[in-house]
């Protein structure tokens, strides 16, 4: 939400939602956030 208004907060969202993603198929779950699901669909679409 705060980058999206433009706020930085010192978090690389990127590699924030590539550690869930490492974190998600080690547990062989899909994540559970909508905000992570969408991070990953956008980067495989542009792979």
């Amino acid at each position: 939400m705060l980058d999206g208004m433009g706020i930085d907060t010192g978090i690389d969202l990127a590699v924030l939602a590539e550690a869930g993603q490492a974190i998600s198929r080690h547990l062989n779950r899909e994540p559970a956030s909508k905000v992570a699901r969408a991070m990953a669909a956008r980067r495989q679409a542009s792979s």
